[in-house]
């Protein structure tokens, strides 16, 4: 087990760079693995984060851009982030007003002003 968890860094940075040489399709789904055995198996917030941004950036017009920065915010706000959670809701709404994600985030970020 513990040769397992020292390997899953390295797993996560094989997809990037796959990922960063091959953008297509593929390499976003497995994006998106990478982001699941960072938060499942890691624990780390910020390699999630940093992957979902990814994502959002190398995949702006696919329909998964405002599904990776929804599931970043969510991701923040089950780690008492507020504040970065409502970050990327407000991207989200600004990039892709439109998406169900946008009506989501909406959603939150009124939420989060209710006393």
């Amino acid at each position: 087990m513990r040769y397992e968890l020292k390997r899953y860094p390295d797993a996560i940075n094989v997809i990037k760079r796959m990922a960063e040489k091959y953008k297509d399709s593929r390499s976003k789904n497995d994006l998106y693995s990478a982001a699941e055995i960072a938060r499942n198996n890691l624990k780390s917030l910020d390699e999630e984060l940093s992957i979902y941004e990814i994502i959002a950036a190398d995949y702006p017009d696919a329909k998964n851009a405002p599904a990776a920065l929804l599931s970043a915010a969510q991701a923040c706000d089950r780690s008492k982030q507020p504040e970065k959670a409502q970050m990327y809701y407000q991207k989200i709404l600004s990039s892709w007003p439109a998406s169900s994600q946008a009506k989501k985030a909406e959603k939150s970020l009124a939420a989060a002003k209710q006393p």
